[in-house]
C-alpha cells in the first residue's frame, strides 16, 4: 500500500510541474515551452523562464555527458526589443529532470531580438503578459 501512495504523489508531483508549461514551438530538433507563471515586470523589463527540450542528446560545455533538456530565465526589454539570458541550466533528461550537467548564472549581453525567430515569440509572450 506504501509503494502505491508513493507512486501516486510522485506522479501528482509530476503533473503540478508540468501543467504550468506552455508549448511555444516545435521543430524537427527541438520544443520549446514557457512557465507563463514566472512571467515578472518591472517597468519595460520582464523576467520569464523557459524550457527546451532537444529530440537528441546535446554535448553539454564544461561537463561531460549529453543533455537532453534546458531551462533559462531571460530578461526582456521591451521598450528596446532585446533579450539576455540571466541564468541557464542543462539537464540529464527532458523537462528539467535528470541531473544538472552544466549551469551558468552570470547575465549574458544584450541581443537584439531577431524577428520571425524563436527569440521573438518568447519576447511577444513576455511583453504582452506586461501589459
Amino acid at each position: 500500500m506504501k509503494k502505491i501512495l508513493i507512486v501516486l504523489m510522485l506522479t501528482i508531483t509530476s503533473i503540478d510541474v508540468f501543467a504550468e508549461l506552455m508549448q511555444v514551438t516545435e521543430s524537427k530538433d527541438l520544443t520549446l515551452y514557457v512557465y507563463p507563471t514566472t512571467i515578472r515586470a518591472v517597468g519595460a523589463k520582464v523576467k520569464m523562464w523557459d524550457l527546451t527540450d532537444y529530440k537528441r542528446g546535446m554535448e553539454s560545455h564544461g561537463a561531460s555527458g549529453y543533455y537532453w533538456s534546458s531551462k533559462a530565465q531571460i530578461e526582456y526589454d521591451c521598450e528596446e526589443e532585446q533579450s539576455r539570458i540571466l541564468t541557464f541550466s542543462h539537464f540529464s533528461e527532458p523537462k528539467g529532470q535528470g541531473r544538472v550537467l552544466y549551469s551558468h548564472e552570470e547575465p549574458s549581453k544584450w541581443k537584439p531580438i531577431m524577428p520571425e525567430s524563436m527569440g521573438q515569440n518568447l519576447w511577444e509572450i513576455a511583453c504582452d503578459k506586461r501589459q
